[in-house]
């Protein structure tokens, strides 16, 4: 399964401010921009849900993630091999 995630940049203390602070930067943030980014198809970004930490057991383990069909190269990979 493969939903789509918009990265946004954010500097390292981002992370040290409680987690209340960030959601309020975050959407603020996606308030700002979402009237352009909802038919903006290309800056959405895949992401794998089965590779979500914790959605299972089993991808605790590095080797997990070298399961090519769950976790396919990106589009860029591809097109050099």
């Amino acid at each position: 399964m493969t939903g789509h995630g918009l990265v946004l940049s954010v500097e390292a203390e981002f992370f040290a401010r409680p987690q209340a602070a960030q959601v309020r930067e975050l959407d603020g943030r996606l308030a700002a921009f979402f009237p352009s980014l909802a038919c903006a198809r290309p800056i959405w970004s895949p992401v794998p849900l089965l590779g979500v930490p914790g959605w299972t057991k089993s991808n605790a383990k590095a080797r997990y993630y070298d399961n090519v069909r769950y976790f396919r190269p990106g589009r860029r990979a591809a097109a050099r091999a």
